[in-house]
Parts: structure tokens; sequence; C-alpha cells
């Protein structure tokens, strides 16, 4: 039921309920004795992080304000979770990755052809 409510407001204004969730998350990190600084520096991230984490999809980071605050990830943002309780969002290494969207060019062989 509530979830179908957050769908809702999200749909009529979903800048507003993201600065509800965010101001909640805010007041029940310093009931528990916590401002972001405070808290990155607890679970070893910048405060950057955090802001990033209240904004938009950060997997790890929901997880620690969820388990800070003593709710679920999926709880406090239901729109960034299916229904098997799975982000929708996964971080993971550009590493072997294509992100110019170009060819990709090995070093070595541009050293060969000179």
């Amino acid at each position: 039921m509530q979830q179908e409510i957050t769908e809702r407001l999200e749909k009529l204004n979903p800048d507003l309920i993201q600065k509800s969730i965010r101001n909640y998350i805010i007041y029940k990190l310093k009931m528990n004795g916590y401002t972001i600084s405070t808290f990155a520096r607890k679970i070893g991230v910048t405060p950057q992080c955090i802001t990033n984490g209240l904004r938009s999809p950060y997997p790890r980071i929901q997880r620690e304000i969820a388990k800070i605050i003593g709710e679920y990830p999926e709880d406090l943002w239901p729109g960034r979770y299916d229904e098997s309780v799975k982000g929708n969002r996964r971080r993971g290494s550009l590493k072997n990755k294509n992100t110019t969207g170009g060819e990709k060019i090995n070093i070595n062989d541009l050293k060969k052809s000179k």
C-alpha cells in the first residue's frame, strides 16, 4: 500500500519525494548522533559519497544508511529496487570496457606502426 502511494506521489512530483526521503534520512542520522560527515568517516567514505547515495542509486551507501537507521534500503528507496529486492543498479568496474563508444585501440599496436 505504501509503495502504491509513493509511486503515485512520484508521478506527481518526483523531486518532492526525493527531498522528503533525504530529509527523513538526515533526521534519522541526527537522531543516531551522526551528521553526513561523521557518518561518512565512520564507514570510510567521503561525505560526497553519502550525498550521491541520497541523490541517486548507490547500493553500498544505501545499505550502510539503512543499517544505521534501522530500516531496509528497499523501504527507503522503493523505486530503486525491483520485486526480488535486488538493486536496479549495479556498481561495477570499467576495466576492459570501452567507454568511448569508438573502436578499441591497443597502445602496443600504435607503437609498432611508427
